[in-house]
């Protein structure tokens, strides 16, 4: 699927890569995750190999899919996946500030604030709203690298674009990549990079 990546992420930067469809965008994703393993070459953070890091590697990572699943209880349920007020308050507070999350309003809300219950599935929310919890959840990890994956492909425009101004304040504490099929998802990234017939080329 890919043949000789190269590529070279600094602590901070904004990544982007884009890609259509089955171009390998996944595979470099779960490569990065270290789900599967090169078959060549390696994956390095400060020059050790991902895969003798055992799970120190997963716990600096937070990662946003395209479907944020949600279950039938609180905000704050669905972000620290706590239930006995044993949650760490002050990476909460970021969380929710960093995201938007405190300022839902929804009447169809049951409760407010974090302690609001958001129905099977997240029925109570729209898109945006649960793609904001997404957000949350993977910031209370107060992950070194958060990874999205798609995260704004099913929105609106709108909404694309207050989800993405979210995502963009995180900047400065965190580095950031970013897989989209849309070049508008990824415009203020740092570099950008298209995967293309199993090469990665940087187009920024």
């Amino acid at each position: 699927v890919l043949d000789g990546i190269n590529l070279k992420i600094k602590k901070g930067e904004v990544i982007g890569i884009i890609g259509k469809t089955g171009s390998g965008k996944t595979t470099l994703l779960d490569l990065i995750l270290g789900f599967i393993k090169p078959t060549e070459g390696k994956i390095l953070m400060d020059e050790k190999n991902i895969f003798d890091l055992n799970r120190s590697w997963v716990k600096i990572i937070g990662y946003v899919p395209q479907e944020t699943f949600l279950i039938d209880g609180t905000i704050r349920n669905n972000i620290t996946f706590e239930f006995n007020n044993n949650f760490n308050k002050e990476l909460l507070e970021k969380a929710v500030n960093v995201s938007e999350v405190k300022n839902f309003t929804n009447q169809n809300l049951k409760g407010e604030n974090l302690d609001a219950v958001v129905g099977d599935r997240g029925i109570s929310l729209s898109g945006g709203q649960r793609q904001r919890i997404g957000i949350a959840r993977a910031l209370y990890k107060d992950p070194k690298i958060i990874i999205f994956d798609e995260s704004t492909s099913s929105l609106d425009l709108e909404t694309e674009k207050s989800v993405m101004e979210s995502i963009y304040k995180l900047k400065r504490d965190n580095t950031l990549i970013i897989i989209s099929h849309k070049n508008s998802t990824i415009e203020k990234c740092d570099k950008i990079y298209e995967i293309k017939e199993q090469k990665l080329f940087q187009v920024k």
